[in-house]
């Protein structure tokens, strides 16, 4: 694995959900020891504190219990870019490495924010992620099949974003240590 750059990493890791984030997340926390790592989900519930329901509903749920998943991925992306930002601002302000994975990190919202790698992951097959969005990462966390479905639209939305705001899409096909690779390659590329 190359040597990182002098200045620590910020690194942001999108999709829908279900596509590994917070695997990959956890893995490269612990594989180039970096300092943080934070969710778009717990960044979300953050801002709930200074909002109600009656004020901004869309802040309150989730993107794929919505007749319109897609708007609402949109919607929330656009809410959070500036609390997100200021954690980017934060970690280069104080020197510090920063993962910030999530399922509201919508490219063209993001991709002009100073981070050293951008990368969404891709969905796999249907019944492949069916059985992760039902994983051990979200015990609490029910989703029917309407929910699936609503997901499944949510990463199609992120492949065509990801393509217009050239963002790379992985796909968790490959091995975690070639994902990681990949975005180590991405972190150490000449400026």
């Amino acid at each position: 694995m190359k040597a990182l750059d002098s200045q620590k990493p910020v690194i942001f890791l999108g999709g829908a959900p279900g596509t590994g984030k917070s695997t990959l997340a956890n893995l490269l926390l612990s594989r180039l020891d970096l300092d943080h790592r934070i969710g778009t989900g717990f960044i979300r519930a953050i801002l709930q504190t200074e909002a109600s329901p009656e004020s901004e509903p869309l802040l309150f749920t989730r993107t794929f219990e919505s007749e319109d998943p897609t708007g609402r991925v949109v919607w929330q992306a656009r809410r959070m870019r500036n609390a997100v930002a200021a954690c980017v601002e934060r970690a280069r302000h104080e020197g510090t490495s920063l993962v910030v994975e999530g399922s509201h990190l919508l490219p063209t919202v993001y991709a002009d924010l100073p981070v050293d790698a951008f990368a969404i992951l891709a969905a796999p097959p249907e019944a492949e992620h069916t059985r992760r969005i039902g994983g051990h990462r979200h015990t609490q966390r029910f989703i029917g099949a309407d929910g699936i479905q609503a997901i499944r639209k949510i990463d199609a939305l992120y492949r065509l974003d990801a393509e217009r705001a050239g963002v790379p899409v992985l796909t968790t096909d490959a091995a975690l240590d070639d994902l990681v690779e990949t975005l180590v390659g991405m972190i150490c590329r000449p400026a």
